[in-house]
């Protein structure tokens, strides 16, 4: 039922997404559907959920400061950047859906500052490890802005979909999101 669920609105949209066509595509049917969740809401849940769960995963693997060995940090971090701009913009209405649906459930928005905090740890230590010294006084603060910064802006650009806000390609976005978080 969540692959059902999101493949339909990663077609359709959210608001298209119907009970109904959820469960013909799982190969289920109406009521067991509703033996397992309470309504539309309560699927939604659980698929957003499921996304939080599966974007941290990776995170530590692909952190890992043993990964990113003779790279400097702009370049790591312009890397990185562009491998989340490949895969938010794949799942742009799943993001959109959660983006909405977090203004009219603060607990939704508690799963997003999970996803932050795990990030932003993470990054931390991967400069940490690097030998690098932040001038920052607060260096923890200094990360944990800048990983905030660049996931709000990579968030706006799906929201407002690839070639808007700015009409740049991936590669330079990530470019100079990657210069200005260094700088």
């Amino acid at each position: 039922l969540l692959d059902a669920a999101e493949a339909i609105i990663d077609e359709k949209g959210l608001e298209n997404a119907t009970v109904a066509e959820i469960a013909r595509r799982a190969g289920s049917s109406v009521g067991a559907f509703y033996t397992r969740f309470a309504d539309k809401e309560g699927l939604m849940r659980c698929v957003f959920e499921r996304f939080n769960e599966q974007a941290a995963a990776p995170t530590e693997s692909v952190l890992s400061p043993d990964r990113w060995r003779g790279v400097t940090i702009t370049e790591a971090l312009e890397l990185l950047i562009t491998f989340m701009l490949r895969i938010l913009g794949g799942r742009r209405r799943l993001i959109v859906a959660m983006l909405v649906r977090t203004a009219a459930d603060p607990s939704l928005g508690a799963l997003g500052q999970r996803l932050h905090a795990h990030v932003s740890k993470h990054m931390h230590a991967l400069v940490e490890h690097r030998g690098h010294t932040l001038a920052h006084p607060d260096p923890t603060t200094a990360i944990g802005v800048a990983v905030w910064m660049v996931l709000s802006a990579l968030e706006l650009r799906v929201l407002y979909a690839p070639g808007a806000l700015p009409a740049l390609g991936d590669e330079v976005v990530a470019r100079e999101m990657a210069r200005m978080v260094v700088s």
